[in-house]
């Protein structure tokens, strides 16, 4: 691994964890919810991007776009079913209902796809030009 792979694999990991952080905060900011599950969500989102790369062979880039909107529906059902029920409950309970959540996300998650390592293929989200390449 070149430097240059290096320094940008470190930028583009550090602007996943800062979606990841600033939804989170918005979450908190606007609903007064601390998430637990928010983390299990976005891994729930990466597998569903793996499912449609393995399946239909397509590149992450246009995988990631069909598991976007599968994803905003999912937030919004939860948000209906979980999230606004337990918000009348009193304070408490929307830390148990996302802790609950989180639980309940990464047994199923551990049941359909094993605890062990999945990875995409070598060329997955591989940019390319005519000089260089960043994988």
């Amino acid at each position: 691994m070149t430097l240059v792979n290096a320094v940008l694999q470190g930028i583009f990991l550090g602007a996943f964890y800062a979606v990841l952080a600033c939804g989170l905060s918005i979450m908190f900011g606007v609903m007064r919810i601390i998430n637990l599950a928010h983390g299990d969500v976005a891994v729930l989102g990466a597998y569903i991007v793996f499912v449609i790369v393995e399946h239909t062979g397509v590149s992450a880039f246009v995988a990631f776009a069909a598991a976007l909107p599968v994803m905003v529906v999912l937030g919004y059902i939860l948000q209906l079913t979980v999230l606004e029920r337990s918000l009348k409950a009193g304070i408490l309970t929307p830390l148990l209902a996302t802790f609950g959540l989180s639980i309940v996300i990464q047994n199923l998650l551990q049941l359909t796809f094993s605890p062990d390592v999945h990875s995409l293929g070598g060329s997955a989200g591989v940019v390319t030009t005519s000089s260089w390449q960043v994988t």
